[in-house]
């Protein structure tokens, strides 16, 4: 805002800096949103060749998305141990449930490895953890929601 005029002047995209006096407190939002929202915000808003564009509401977006994910995994811990399952005895659906999360492991690690394109592979993260909020918890067989959550904690980690 100007203060004499007291209206809203927009010049376009200006990027941040101590100088101009127009930068993000850092240490205030790793107090109320923690620096594994930032960083995984910092990652996933935009690809690595361009410059970032900061906007609170993907920040709070991203901290959402952390607290929904830790909720899952909260609850099926709570929940009970796990029987594990013989591989001869799964059901033609729970091969196909295994075969969807193989499935985002390798699409992630292409992202990763060969297109260095980081934000896609959260992207693909973010959109299958999303869905297991929708799951039937009732018909869908615990050890593999428990086998999800492992490779999904392992597919974060690097981010």
């Amino acid at each position: 805002k100007n203060i004499k005029k007291k209206k809203i002047e927009y010049a376009g995209m200006i990027k941040m800096s101590k100088s101009k006096n127009n930068g993000v407190e850092l240490k205030q939002i790793i107090k109320k949103y923690g620096s594994d929202t930032i960083r995984l915000f910092i990652i996933f808003a935009s690809p690595i060749e361009t410059e970032l564009e900061w906007k609170e509401f993907q920040l709070i977006g991203i901290y959402r998305f952390l607290k929904r994910f830790w909720k899952i995994i909260f609850n099926h811990v709570m929940s009970g141990k796990t029987r594990p399952l013989k591989i001869k005895k799964l059901t033609f659906n729970q091969k196909k449930n295994f075969l969807i999360i193989h499935k985002l492991i390798y699409e992630v690690n292409y992202d990763i490895k060969y297109r260095q394109s980081f934000n896609t592979a959260i992207s693909k993260i973010m959109k299958f953890i999303n869905k297991l909020n929708y799951l039937d918890k009732n018909k869908f067989n615990k050890f593999i929601l428990h086998e999800y959550l492992l490779i999904l904690i392992r597919l974060l980690y690097p981010f």
